[in-house]
């Protein structure tokens, strides 16, 4: 059930991204964008805004590769002192 409800908060996440990344900036700051005949002031708003959620983005996933990273080092430490315990047990 827990990795049911991860994986859900996971997809309603990606959803979320990418309608931030789709409507965000009329959202953010819809009272100065045109919603038709786009201007070059509107598009360096609305690409400053998408800009800023890639960022967000890759930041937060490579907080995740060093968490996952983090945990693989852990396993493979006690891992190796389990086996260097073994080893040095049979010696005596």
């Amino acid at each position: 059930m827990k990795q049911f409800l991860l994986a859900v908060a996971c997809a309603l996440a990606v959803l979320g991204y990418v309608l931030l990344l789709w409507r965000g900036p009329w959202w953010i700051d819809g009272s100065h964008l045109r919603t038709k005949n786009l201007q070059p002031a509107d598009g360096v708003v609305i690409t400053g805004f998408r800009t800023m959620l890639v960022a967000l983005g890759a930041g937060a996933l490579a907080g995740l590769g060093l968490y996952y990273t983090h945990k693989g080092h852990r396993q493979t430490v006690a891992l190796f002192e389990h086996t260097r315990e073994k080893i040095e047990s049979r010696k005596i």
